[in-house]
Parts: structure tokens; C-alpha cells; sequence
């Protein structure tokens, strides 16, 4: 009995760490969305450096889930030829770092009309991508858990 409350913990445990990656895709994204959002309020409204409006954005989330800090250091020195890479985020495909990469790194190099109309360009793709992940946590964040579970249960009926 105490094998089969085991093994069903463990499975449980295993799907929902397997569910975490597709929470962690819907949050980063739509952290994405908010800070466009606030850019481009701050950008239409003043001439305020994007270090200044990403650390002020930032520093108001309790755990933010996009690099912010990465992303800030990569515009101070971006003349040093820097690279802003996501490698810490086992969660992302390389499909998404690629489009979290160029989606914010040409941030700043427009004159303010044609930045304006790039940053709502890029929260339509944004909100799009945002609203896929949260699909797919939805659907494959439970089915995880779940399937954890049954995968726990059988292995303790197995073994009993």
C-alpha cells in the first residue's frame, strides 16, 4: 500500500514538472506582452532609454520570467558585439529563443512612428504566441499530471 501511494506521488510529481514547461512558456509570453505594451506607452510618451524603461518594468514582478537582466547588460554593451542568448531557458525551443531573440532585440532602432508601429506588429505576433502556449498548457499541462498519475497507479498495482 505504501509502494502504491509512492509510485502514484512520484507520477504525479514527474507530470507535473513535465506540465511546468508549457506554464512557464504561457507566463514568459505573456510577461512579453505586458512589457511591449508598457514600452510602447513609454516610448509614445518620452524619449527614455530602453535600459531605464526595461529596469522600470521589471523591477515592479516579484520573479520575472523573461531575462531582463541579460537583456539590459546586452544594450550596454551591445558595440562590443554581445549577444543576447537565452541558453539558460531549457523550457524554449530553439525556434522560440530565435523569436524571443529578434523580437526584442531591434528594439530602439526606429524613429518613434515606425517604432510604434513595429512594437504593435510584434504584439499581434506576441499575443498570437501567447494564447498558442496557453492552448497547449491548457491541453498538455493536465494531460501531463494525469498521465502521471495513471502511470504511478499502475506501476504501484504492478509491483503489489
Amino acid at each position: 500500500m505504501l509502494f502504491l501511494i509512492i509510485s502514484t506521488s512520484l507520477g504525479c510529481f514527474i507530470g507535473y514538472t513535465l506540465s511546468l514547461n508549457y506554464k512557464r512558456k504561457y507566463l514568459m509570453y505573456k510577461e512579453l506582452e505586458e512589457f511591449l505594451n508598457y514600452f510602447k506607452l513609454k516610448v509614445s510618451s518620452s524619449q527614455t532609454k530602453i535600459k531605464d524603461v526595461t529596469n522600470e518594468f521589471f523591477s515592479k514582478k516579484n520573479k520575472p520570467f523573461f531575462p531582463y537582466k541579460k537583456y539590459i547588460e546586452f544594450f550596454e554593451n551591445k558595440h562590443t558585439n554581445a549577444k543576447f542568448e537565452l541558453e539558460d531557458y531549457a523550457f524554449l525551443n530553439s525556434n522560440e529563443k530565435k523569436e524571443l531573440q529578434d523580437l526584442v532585440l531591434d528594439l530602439g532602432q526606429l524613429s518613434l512612428r515606425e517604432e510604434i508601429e513595429k512594437i504593435n506588429i510584434k504584439l499581434t505576433n506576441v499575443n498570437q504566441s501567447k494564447i498558442e502556449k496557453q492552448s497547449n498548457y491548457k491541453k498538455y499541462g493536465l494531460l501531463y499530471i494525469k498521465l502521471g498519475l495513471i502511470f504511478g497507479l499502475l506501476l504501484g498495482i504492478i509491483f503489489i
